[in-house]
């Protein structure tokens, strides 16, 4: 026979199934390491860029890590480029120093304080101390340009202004101020990335280009070549391990900084008519897995160093943001912009699923609730069913047989009139031939039960005595 699952083995069954159901979703859909922070020079990963940006640092390089839109750092670079230079002293004031004085200094605590123009000695001494000229004859010229405060610029800004002020580098590379080269951008791709969807991540190449300034991607992608996967190339910065089978094939006009026989892993690539920008097949030129092959690190950072300025890191195409960007992009400190921003679809998604969760939880449809009726317990017919399944699970038919044969005599015999002390059988027998003119024979299954042995034996035996019931209750007609 089929058993109903009890309620525990319910129970273990659903538990395990939304256990399965968990964890196919954390497999599925658990967050991994993402792929943004694959050059990201905050990453100290194998992918990372950490060391290389470390390594720049602790050779006084400007570097400086960038995490707004390029657009923003477009602005700022054309900003200082426009900034005034200070006028010379007329000749009539030589052996003075001028003093730009003002009534009320609108930034007391600017840069411009904090940083006065006067210009080295070159034998070593002061730029020239009061009422004296420099050592190179030149009159000193004051500062007339007025900073911002920097509590009134956001980080990007401080950034910038931190990079313009830094000193010159005793390489000689300077902090990118006029005459030392232009702006420097490296933009390190989270992968492989073919030429549409470079353009698609860095749409700001065109304007970044146009304004002068030198572009170096790493992660260009070129379709793969014979080319051993692992390979060292010969550069004058050292060898440089390249493991990747991609090269490209430059074009006569391109120049090429590091091939081998397969093609180039970088060159410089056309863009525009007369612009170009530097490329590298492979996103793991100077990442932190090649901490041992000083050749890389070294050829990265004279490609984007060799000819001077300042160099800028785009850690905004790897998902970092300043405060003031991320403010910028969810639409400033007013939540229900922000909240006007969530597409409608989410929305809807959402609230669907609260109302199936609030449905599941009351149990109850759409409508009124009905309260279910409390059934009234029978405690005879309780205790009958319960005694009678222990019975039958005991298989003890000798017992039902002898305690329903003694029963309906007695039923038998209050029919026949005889009361309920039982009587002699042959009495029955003949009040019940007397009365209902039926032979005696017929209560021999009841008189005289015989034992069954099956549980078909028994069904039989209970029918044969429930035939005799509408007699014994007296329903039927006496002749």
């Amino acid at each position: 026979m089929k058993t109903a699952l009890t309620w525990n083995r319910r129970t273990i069954i659903l538990g395990s199934v939304a256990l399965v159901f968990l964890l196919g979703l954390l497999l599925l859909g658990a967050p991994a390491t993402s792929r943004l922070d694959s050059g990201s020079t905050w990453h100290r990963g194998p992918a990372g860029y950490s060391a290389w940006y470390k390594s720049l640092e602790q050779q006084g390089i400007p570097v400086q890590r960038w995490q707004r839109p390029v657009e923003d750092l477009l602005e700022q670079v054309g900003r200082a480029e426009k900034k005034p230079q200070p006028k010379p002293i007329p000749p009539s004031s030589e052996g003075t120093t001028t003093t730009l004085n003002l009534d009320r200094p609108p930034y007391p605590d600017s840069f411009a304080n904090s940083y006065p123009f006067r210009p080295p000695s070159p034998l070593g001494r002061g730029a020239g101390g009061e009422g004296q000229n420099g050592a190179n004859g030149e009159p000193n010229l004051p500062n007339t340009e007025i900073s911002p405060h920097p509590k009134s610029l956001s980080q990007g800004e401080r950034d910038f202004e931190e990079v313009a002020v830094r000193p010159p580098s005793p390489l000689g590379r300077g902090a990118g101020g006029e005459g030392l080269g232009p702006e420097t951008l490296v933009a390190i791709l989270p992968g492989f990335i073919d030429q549409q969807n470079v353009y698609g991540l860095i749409p700001w190449m065109p304007d970044w280009l146009d304004a002068g300034h030198r572009l170096v991607v790493l992660g260009w992608k070129a379709p793969a070549t014979a080319a051993p996967f692992s390979q060292v190339l010969t550069s004058d910065q050292g060898a440089v391990q390249i493991d990747t089978r991609r090269r490209y094939d430059v074009a006569y006009s391109e120049r090429v900084l590091l091939q081998d026989e397969y093609g180039a892993v970088a060159w410089e690539q056309e863009y525009l008519e007369g612009q170009s920008f530097m490329a590298i097949t492979t996103p793991h030129l100077g990442a932190n897995a090649y901490l041992n092959q000083p050749g890389n690190l070294a050829f990265l950072t004279e490609l984007v160093t060799g000819e001077g300025g300042r160099v800028w890191v785009d850690e905004y195409l790897h998902g970092y943001r300043d405060a003031d960007a991320v403010t910028s992009e969810a639409g400033g400190d007013n939540w229900l912009a922000y909240l006007g921003q969530t597409p409608l679809l989410i929305l809807a998604l959402q609230a669907l699923a609260v109302t199936l969760l609030a449905l599941l939880a009351f149990n109850r449809r759409l409508g009124q609730r009905r309260r279910l009726q409390t059934p009234q317990i029978d405690n005879s017919k309780a205790y009958i069913q319960a005694l009678a399944g222990v019975l039958h699970k005991a298989n003890s038919h000798d017992f039902v047989v002898q305690t329903l044969s003694q029963a309906e005599r007695i039923t038998l015999q209050k029919a026949l009139g005889l009361g309920e002390i039982p009587v002699p059988t042959e009495q029955l027998q003949a009040a019940w031939v007397q009365q209902y003119r039926r032979s005696s024979g017929e209560l021999a299954d009841l008189l005289n039960p015989p034992t069954p042995h099956t549980e078909t034996q028994l069904r039989d035996w209970l029918q044969r005595v429930q035939s005799l019931q509408p007699l014994s209750s007296g329903d039927s007609q006496r002749p």
